[in-house]
């Protein structure tokens, strides 16, 4: 039983100092990483890769920094094609053949069988498909505008307001303040994806 202790108190000593070698040097490594000479000294083949092939992360973290972390087996997702797809594991084992752009777009998830009243109005799209910017069909309702030419008049010492023409109902356009696009309140990341 001395013994069994003795094991798993070396075993404990050696996991603790090992783990702390290797926060020491993965903190020397991210200095060169973030150090713009040394971007390119860091083989990021070294690095274990995290995550299941087709994983999707957000990150505060550009790419090299994030393979730093991660492993190299993240790519941005930015619209890679059949062709340069068929490199990777993710196309090999699963046929996915093209990466989505996802660069300054919103991600919507799939229906995957939820009511299109309360979901994706187009129900389950194409993996990766790309819809552009719409409006909703709506309408407002507004009071009837007539425009009426009114004159004041006095006469003695009694005045008097008549109408003296009417063009009848008006259509009125008014151009309301407002940006380039229609968005929600958002942060920006940069969107990546486990490829091998």
């Amino acid at each position: 039983m001395k013994t069994l202790k003795g094991a798993i108190i070396i075993f404990l000593v050696l996991l603790v100092s090992c783990k702390k070698d290797t926060q020491e040097n993965k903190g020397e490594t991210l200095e060169k990483l973030n150090s713009k000479s040394s971007v390119t000294d860091i083989n990021l083949d070294t690095i274990p890769c995290m995550g299941a092939l087709g994983d999707v992360k957000y990150s505060i973290l550009p790419l090299k920094n994030f393979q730093y972390e991660n492993g190299n087996c993240w790519i941005l997702m930015d619209s890679i094609d059949r062709r340069e797809a068929q490199r990777f594991r993710l196309f090999q084992r699963y046929k996915i053949d093209t990466i989505p752009d996802a660069r300054g777009v919103f991600l919507r998830g799939m229906n995957e069988g939820r009511n299109s009243n309360t979901g994706d109005v187009w129900g389950n799209r194409e993996i990766g498909n790309y819809q552009i910017d719409t409006f909703q069909v709506h309408k407002h309702n507004i009071d009837n505008i007539e425009t009426i030419i009114w004159a004041h008049t006095t006469h003695g010492n009694q005045a008097k307001n008549m109408v003296i023409g009417s063009f009848g109902q008006q259509k009125e356009t008014y151009n309301s303040p407002g940006g380039r696009e229609t968005r929600p309140r958002n942060i920006c990341l940069y969107t990546y994806i486990k490829v091998n």
